[in-house]
């Protein structure tokens, strides 16, 4: 599964991988509950070496959500590599407003603002073309970033792991 802005984080956990493939499992059967709604769900499958964890509130829709995919490494110690992968389909459709409202702010000439049709001040680009990237950026963050950041802290919590600490020697 090759994923868009992969980033691999390399762990050492104490478990073994029998060990760590009942704690994957034990984070695929876990859902969140808000009162009375579900708020997280977590699918995925395991294999023997590796692992692949979705988090989202549709398994139909599985191609919107944030991804992690773990590879078992070695044994003794066990080290654990995890990618991080963002849907590039959803990524695309959040960049479609930017690429729209950027150059709309700046390059049209009349506007029609409060009934009156007129060239827009300085302000008033910036605004619209703020308003066409903020508040995509802030949807697209709590929908697919905060996911992914409470898929990443439940694998971690779950499988135990440590951060590998990079030798000053080399």
């Amino acid at each position: 599964m090759p994923f868009l802005f992969c980033r691999p984080e390399t762990f050492i956990t104490p478990l073994n991988s029998t060990e760590v493939q009942h704690a994957v499992a034990q984070v695929l059967e876990t859902q969140t509950k808000t009162l009375f709604f579900n708020a997280t769900t977590y699918y995925g499958k395991i294999d023997a070496t590796e692992f692949r964890v979705s988090s989202g509130n549709s398994k139909l829709l599985d191609f919107g959500n944030p991804k992690v995919k773990g590879i078992i490494q070695s044994e003794n110690p066990t080290k654990i590599t995890l990618y991080y992968g963002l849907p590039v389909v959803v990524l695309c459709f959040f960049l479609i407003f930017p690429l729209t409202f950027v150059p709309a702010a700046f390059l049209s000439e009349q506007m029609v603002i409060n009934g009156v049709d007129r060239e827009p001040e300085f302000w008033e680009r910036l605004l619209f073309a703020v308003m066409g990237t903020v508040v995509p950026g802030i949807i697209f963050f709590f929908n697919v970033i905060v996911p992914l950041m409470n898929t990443r802290s439940s694998l971690k919590r779950a499988l135990k792991i440590k951060a590998i600490q990079k030798d000053s020697n080399i």
